[in-house]
C-alpha cells in the first residue's frame, strides 16, 4: 500500500478534520471481571467502571498502518489501524497485563529511548530503553516542592528538555529535564523545584475548569534560549490582583513581577467545552506536527467530539481584515471551502457569493482572535451514536477520556467508557456518514 503522506500546507485537504470511519467504534473486553473485591470489605462492594482510559499512538513509526496502544483498568492493548486506502476496523496485535498507579505516560520527541509517567504517588518519572540503563531504567523522579496529589497527565516540549505537568491539586508545573547520563546509574536523580508552577490558573483538577479549555503563555520563557540549570526558583509570590492568597505562582523565568511585565502568565485563548462540568480525567489533545496544521480536540461525557484547527484561526484573523476593509464585502466570493455555508452542493460553491456582514457573528464565534476572554466555538463536532447492549438496551452516551493522533495526521483515536475507542480519520470517504453537526 502506498504511504499516506500529509497533504501539501496550503491545499484544501490540509484544512479538513475528521470524520467518523466506517466501522468507527472497537469495544474491548471486560476486563472489570478480574478486578478482585476487598475481602474485609464490610461495605457493599462497587460496581467497577470499565473505562478504556488513555490510549497513544507510537511517534516512530512508518506513515501507513499506524499502531496504537489502549490502556484499560487492568491491560494495554497494541492495535493496529487499516493500511493506506483500506477500509476495516484494523486488528489487535497483542494485549499486555497493566499495573496500578500510572495516569499517563508518553514518549519524548526528541529522543525514541525515554518515556515519562505521571504518577498517582505525586511525581513524574523519566524512564530510558536504553541497554546501557537497563540495570535502572528510571533516570530521573520530578517531585519535592512540584505536586501534592495524583499528577493527571505530563507532556514533553517538542526540544525534550522540558517536561509540563497537571494535577489533582489544581497545580501545573514546567520541569527542566537534567542532562542524560551516558553511564549507568546507581538510583535516579531527584528534581526538587520546577522552573515555574503555579495554582493561579485552574480552580481545581487541571484536567477541567468551567467547561474552558485555556491556551497560555509562560512570560519570560523561550524554547530557544538555553537552559540555566543554576536558577533556584524562588519562593512562591502571590499573584497581583487576585483575591485568594492561596492562588500562588512562582517562575524562573520572571521572578518578580515588574511594570515591564506585570505578569508571570498570560491566557492567550480559550475554548469552548460544553457539558463538562465536573467530571475529571478527561484530556484534550493538540496535534503539532513538524508541517502539519495544528489541531485541537477534545471529548465531552455526554457523546461528543469536538475539533478546532488553529490554521483556520490564523487564516480567518487574515481574511476577516481584508474583508474589513473591501468595498465588496457583501459579495465575497471564493472564500476557503471550510468557511463556505453549507450550500448543499459542492460543486457551485465557488460561483455563490455571501454577506460577510450576515455570517460575521457566527464565524468569530469559531474563529476570532481578538478577544482573549472568548471561549471559541468547535470548528467541527461529531456526536457519536449511541450503541446498543447485548440486550438490546440503549447505552449511555460515550464518554471520551483520552485522545491521540497519528504522526501523520490521517487517524485520531478517542479512549473512553465502556472499553470502547472511537476511530476518526482524515482523506478517506467513509462506508457511512458520520453525524457532524458543525464544519
Amino acid at each position: 500500500m502506498p504511504l499516506r503522506r500529509p497533504p501539501e500546507w496550503g491545499s484544501h485537504e490540509a484544512y479538513e478534520l475528521p470524520k467518523l470511519s466506517s466501522s468507527c467504534m472497537s469495544r474491548f473486553e471486560d476486563d472489570c471481571k478480574s478486578i478482585p473485591a476487598p475481602a474485609d470489605s464490610q461495605e457493599p462492594p462497587e460496581v467497577p467502571v470499565k473505562e478504556a482510559l488513555a490510549v497513544r499512538f507510537c511517534p516512530y513509526q512508518p506513515l501507513d498502518a499506524p499502531v496504537f496502544a489502549v490502556i484499560t483498568k487492568k491491560h494495554i492493548v497494541v492495535y493496529q489501524l487499516p493500511a493506506g486506502q483500506e477500509s476495516g476496523d484494523g486488528e489487535v496485535l497483542t494485549i499486555l497485563r497493566d499495573a496500578d498507579g500510572i495516569n499517563d505516560l508518553n514518549t519524548c520527541p526528541d529522543n525514541s529511548e525515554l518515556i515519562l509517567s505521571a504518577s498517582t504517588d505525586t511525581t513524574v518519572r523519566v524512564w530510558s530503553f536504553d541497554p546501557i540503563h537497563n540495570e535502572q531504567p528510571c533516570l530521573f523522579i520530578l517531585g519535592g516542592e512540584g505536586h501534592k496529589s495524583d499528577v493527571e497527565s505530563a507532556a514533553w516540549h517538542s526540544k525534550g528538555r522540558y517536561i509540563v505537568s497537571g494535577g489533582i491539586d489544581s497545580c501545573v508545573n514546567l520541569w527542566l529535564v537534567p542532562e542524560l547520563p551516558t553511564a549507568p546509574v546507581d538510583s535516579p536523580a531527584q528534581v526538587i523545584w520546577p522552573h515555574f508552577s503555579t495554582v493561579a490558573l485552574h480552580s481545581a483538577i487541571v484536567d477541567w475548569q468551567d467547561n474552558v479549555i485555556i491556551m497560555w503563555e509562560i512570560m519570560g520563557f523561550s524554547s530557544e534560549d538555553e537552559p540555566d540549570t543554576d536558577i533556584a526558583p524562588l519562593p512562591a509570590i502571590h499573584r497581583p490582583g487576585n483575591k485568594d492568597p492561596s492562588q500562588l505562582t512562582r517562575s524562573a523565568f520572571v521572578p518578580r513581577v515588574t511594570p515591564e511585565c506585570p505578569t508571570q502568565f498570560e491566557k492567550r485563548m480559550q475554548f469552548s467545552t460544553p457539558k463538562v462540568n465536573e467530571f475529571f480525567y478527561t484530556f484534550f489533545e493538540l496535534h503539532d506536527q513538524p508541517d502539519q496544521h495544528p489541531i485541537l480536540t477534545f471529548a465531552n461525557p455526554a457523546g461528543s467530539v469536538y475539533f478546532w484547527s488553529l490554521q483556520r484561526i490564523v487564516e480567518y484573523d487574515r481574511i476577516s481584515t481584508l474583508m474589513r476593509k473591501s468595498k465588496k464585502r457583501k459579495e465575497a466570493k471564493y472564500l476557503p471551502r471550510w468557511l463556505r455555508p453549507d450550500t448543499g452542493n459542492p460543486a457551485t460553491d465557488t460561483e455563490v457569493s455571501y454577506n460577510y456582514d450576515e455570517f460575521r457573528e457566527a464565524w468569530d464565534d469559531k474563529y476570532t482572535m481578538v478577544d482573549g476572554q472568548h471561549a471559541l466555538e468547535p470548528h467541527v463536532t461529531i456526536n457519536v451514536p449511541r450503541s446498543r447492549s447485548g440486550n438490546n438496551k440503549l447505552e449511555p452516551d460515550f464518554f471520551g477520556r483520552q485522545i491521540s493522533w497519528s504522526p501523520n495526521g490521517e487517524w485520531c483515536v478517542v479512549s473512553g467508557s465502556l472499553n470502547r475507542v472511537l476511530m476518526l480519520r482524515r482523506w478517506h470517504t467513509p462506508q457511512q456518514e458520520s453525524s457532524t453537526t458543525s464544519s
